[in-house]
């Protein structure tokens, strides 16, 4: 199994006790969402599978106008070339529109089969890349499915599609399953109200707002809003550390290992866990576990991803 062999930042903080809320553990199946461990509020979106959208991070404010991140589930992010790229995860609702769509990388094609049934809407991305993703049970939409350029920003950083319409071209994808285990009972951690995330090209910062209960985002030193003028914001951040190579399919694309173990730093509810985490195969879940091999557990609610490492060398 790979594992990272680099070191996440340790959290500075006092020592934060277990809540005193009774433990309950979220399970997934019938009555609850399974990315996020919310009861299922509507019935109609029960058993869907997980809509995932790669969606652009680079090029300025041609880019981050972005839309439908904070409705979904999770959000993983990961370095791209020169910049990140972002993989919107939705469920339990959607957005419309979502984007910008842009093409989708290597690095999906491990991290994402942890969602169980996946649909993936993506603008393409070069012959190999297709190619992988094609040999996936992903069911990939592209283009020509139900997207639509928006002529506001510049092509390529244009490109929308609402979720509603892709839920709708599904076809027989299996229903989601979970990724993390939930729980609303807080772990023992460190107290920890600001994360900074060094990725490559795009220094990203979180900071925990205790009245809110709320992580809020910045990157490259300033609020990062979407296209409603909305803060994005979070419930969970994991700090995954991983090991990037670059991607067979393509010389100059970065490709995280996503199956395997490394460190993991999970923040919820201002309170920091350390541990590890780990996947034997590529369809399996991701087991966090802490330093005396207890789970690590979310807070019911949504979650973005971040996986860290450093790039390989040239």
């Amino acid at each position: 199994m790979r594992a990272a062999t680099w070191i996440l930042p340790i959290v500075a903080g006092a020592l934060v006790a277990p809540a005193t809320i009774a433990s309950a553990t979220v399970p997934s199946g019938d009555g609850v969402y399974p990315l996020t461990g919310l009861p299922v509020d509507d019935p109609a979106t029960a058993g869907r599978p997980a809509l995932v959208v790669t969606i652009d991070n680079c090029c300025g404010d041609t880019a981050y106008r972005q839309s439908g991140l904070d409705d979904a589930d999770i959000v993983f992010e990961y370095e791209a070339e020169g910049t990140t790229r972002l993989a919107a995860v939705f469920n339990s609702g959607g957005s419309d529109p979502v984007g910008p769509i842009r093409s989708a990388r290597t690095t999906e094609i491990d991290l994402l089969a942890s969602l169980g049934g996946v649909v993936l809407a993506t603008s393409g991305g070069n012959e190999a890349v297709v190619s992988a993703l094609a040999a996936t049970d992903f069911v990939v939409l592209g283009q020509g499915d139900g997207m639509f350029r928006d002529d506001v920003y510049p092509a390529p950083h244009n490109l929308f599609a609402n979720t509603s319409e892709l839920f709708e071209l599904a076809g027989d994808a299996a229903p989601a399953t979970a990724p993390f285990d939930h729980d609303v009972a807080v772990p023992a951690g460190e107290a920890a109200s600001f994360i900074d995330i060094a990725f490559a090209a795009v220094p990203v910062t979180w900071e925990y707002d205790v009245e809110a209960e709320t992580y809020f985002r910045q990157q490259h030193g300033a609020q990062h809003t979407l296209g409603d003028d909305s803060w994005v914001s979070t419930d969970n951040v994991v700090v995954l550390g991983v090991e990037y190579v670059w991607s067979a399919a393509d010389s100059r694309s970065p490709e995280a290992f996503t199956v395997g173990s490394g460190p993991v730093v999970v923040y919820r509810n201002g309170v920091a866990v350390t541990g590890e985490w780990s996947r034997a195969t590529r369809t399996d879940p991701f087991t966090l576990t802490d330093a005396a091999g207890a789970p690590i557990t979310l807070t019911p609610g949504r979650t973005w991803v971040e996986l860290v490492g450093p790039l390989p060398a040239t």
